[in-house]
């Protein structure tokens, strides 16, 4: 049966995720699928050729429609201006969630969490907005990230995003997470084993082979293949 599905992340194509993947899936097997995300800038740190805050705001690929939220772009990525982007979709993203919820109806909201965790707070809006459930697909751990990515130590700035980030897994119906040690983690945070579900990624279609498709020749008994 046909669903209506909002998809968020703060990333999507031309950006390449593999949540992209997923979206266009949905729209192929018959689903209504939207897209909320920002406008494109990862990696290159100013947003791609073709798009701005007056181009290309919206727009239908491959029948998912996008609706791209106005950010300032990562820069460097690092340092401050990446604080200002993590911030300005978060809060950007939020406000349009809240309208948007009163303007069109889903039937679930699916985030694809990558680093930073805050681009799952719209998603909360429009839960508590809709009552729909949220499906959180957990690819980056936080704060963990913080310490090991950011090289951020300060206990009152990680005490902080443990709080967000048990929030957000609170309103979370469901919790994939792409490693089984993520488990750990996300259980760190409050008893929210029922909700956690195993989602690992998959092989790009390039290096995919069948047996038909695909043999090694004359390969020794006890060979290993990496």
């Amino acid at each position: 049966m046909s669903k209506k599905i909002l998809f968020i992340s703060q990333y999507f194509y031309p950006e390449e995720f593999r949540g992209n993947d997923i979206a266009f899936d949905w729209v192929e097997r018959g689903n209504n699928v939207t897209v909320i995300t920002s406008i494109p800038n990862y990696p290159k740190g100013h947003f791609f050729d073709g798009y701005g805050l007056f181009k290309k705001r919206k727009e239908i690929i491959k029948g998912v429609r996008i609706i791209r939220i106005p950010v300032i772009p990562r820069g460097n990525g690092s340092g401050f201006s990446l604080l200002l982007n993590y911030l300005s979709f978060a809060l950007f993203a939020s406000v349009f969630a809240f309208f948007h919820s009163f303007n069109e109806k889903y039937e679930v909201v699916f985030v694809q969490q990558l680093s930073p965790v805050t681009m799952a707070l719209p998603a909360i809006v429009i839960k508590n907005c809709q009552k729909i459930p949220l499906v959180l697909w957990v690819l980056d751990l936080w704060p963990e990230s913080l310490t090991s990515a950011g090289n951020i130590n300060n206990k009152l700035i990680l005490d902080f995003f443990k709080k967000i980030v048990t929030y957000i897994y609170q309103k979370s119906d469901r919790i994939l997470i792409s490693s089984k040690s993520f488990g750990n983690s996300i259980l760190e945070k409050g008893n929210f084993n029922s909700k956690i579900a195993y989602f690992p990624n998959w092989a790009d279609t390039a290096f995919s082979f069948t047996k038909k498709s695909f043999s090694l020749p004359n390969i020794p008994e006890g060979f290993i293949i990496m």
